[in-house]
């Protein structure tokens, strides 16, 4: 279990503090602080308490969160480094207004691309080879789109095609007639119910682009390493 080195001062119920009321009617010494001389060791135990708990509190989720120690060294740099890890992990997908990634992100390419295993190591350990195995043992792969593509539900680092929804073509009613085309004829003109035999299915000429997309406007899709 991880080491939490931040423990809450003066925590027990029948601890010598003043009460909650009586602290908060402390107006001036909670806007000006001790002045010199003797205080009332009710109030300091308070004071403690009140930053204390909050301090034990918070290394208490980092630990639970990364697993990592919360170690009192007297220094910050791990212990904010955890806790960024906690407001949003590594592997997070946001979707940015802007044209650069924001601090802490990296902007997703639109084809396999590897990335240093060492460098962005929180990542690595939170997607692993999901997006790709890169060389094996130096990089690995980042989350890719290809332009038009969004994120969809599913599996991880797999490619949903998009389809249309099946339906059919009716030909029109009434007795206005159409376009009839047999093998090895040319175009007749004849109405609904007298076709031609033998019947032969033809389809109309192709429309569309290669991809089915829904409009839409473009963003920087980012991933948190």
């Amino acid at each position: 279990m991880p080491v939490n080195n931040f423990k809450a001062f003066a925590s027990d119920p029948a601890a010598n503090v003043i009460t909650q009321s009586a602290y908060e009617a402390l107006t001036a010494l909670i806007a000006d602080g001790f002045a010199t001389g003797t205080a009332e060791s009710s109030q300091v135990n308070k004071v403690v308490r009140q930053s204390s708990i909050m301090a034990a509190v918070l290394a208490q989720l980092i630990s639970d969160q990364t697993g990592q120690d919360s170690i009192d060294d007297g220094t910050t740099t791990t212990l904010l480094a955890n806790l960024k890890t906690i407001i949003t992990p590594p592997g997070t997908l946001i979707s940015y207004t802007g044209t650069v990634a924001p601090p802490g992100y990296l902007p997703c390419p639109s084809s396999v691309t590897n990335v240093s295993r060492t460098t962005y190591a929180n990542l690595f350990a939170a997607i692993g080879t999901t997006w790709g195995a890169g060389d094996g043992v130096t990089t690995f792969g980042i989350p890719y789109f290809a332009p038009g593509y969004v994120p969809v539900q599913g599996t991880p680092g797999a490619l949903t095609h998009g389809a249309l929804l099946s339906h059919t073509h009716s030909p029109p009613a009434g007795g206005t007639g159409f376009l009839y085309f047999q093998a090895g004829y040319g175009a007749t003109y004849v109405t609904p119910g007298n076709f031609l035999n033998p019947v032969v299915n033809n389809t109309t000429s192709a429309t569309g682009g290669a991809n089915n997309l829904a409009a839409g406007m473009g963003v920087l899709i980012c991933v948190k390493y």
